[in-house]
């Protein structure tokens, strides 16, 4: 059985991050990206907790609410890479 990829991500991030835990945990990009993909899980979350959100998957249009969360969501994971991308840097 072949992995998902998300979980070939979450399985290669740690076995990166064991290398040199002090290391990244004394970096400020590394806990910037820690606190936006919270930030973004959450995000994911609340939405699906809103009733325009099940309303969305029965064909009903897309709520001013729901795009300004896929906003939220593409900024973050926009952010997400920039920091990930400034680890090595900083």
């Amino acid at each position: 059985m072949k992995p998902a990829p998300n979980n070939m991500a979450i399985l290669t991030g740690v076995l990166l991050f064991s290398v040199q835990p002090a290391h990244y945990l004394g970096n400020s990009a590394f806990l910037l990206k820690l606190s936006l993909i919270s930030l973004a899980l959450i995000n994911v979350m609340l939405v699906h907790c809103l009733p325009c959100w099940r309303a969305l998957l029965a064909g009903q249009p897309a709520t001013l609410l729901l795009k300004l969360s896929a906003l939220i969501s593409l900024t973050l994971w926009l952010a997400i890479i920039t920091a990930g991308r400034w680890i090595a840097f900083v």
